[in-house]
């Protein structure tokens, strides 16, 4: 099942030049993801437009946080459009 999101990167966006991804947290108006790039044309239009309002078109995953127990909520993105 396939989600979608918009909005913007909230800083930082941490940028893996070797394994070229990004991971960051899209904020929108009510909700957070965490968003990790999966092929490097989404990274490339992440890294040359940082302040892009985005579409978010992929899988939704979630995750205990280590130590804190807190809840995460994110998304694989199938799409990553501007």
């Amino acid at each position: 099942m396939y989600f979608f999101a918009t909005g913007k990167a909230a800083p930082p966006v941490h940028f893996d030049t070797k394994r070229q991804e990004a991971r960051f947290t899209l904020r929108d108006k009510n909700h957070r993801f965490y968003v990790v790039t999966t092929c490097v044309e989404q990274y490339e239009t992440l890294k040359n437009n940082p302040d892009l309002e985005l579409l978010v078109i992929g899988t939704v995953f979630s995750f205990l946080e280590r130590g804190s127990h807190v809840h995460r909520v994110g998304f694989r993105p199938m799409l990553l459009l501007p």
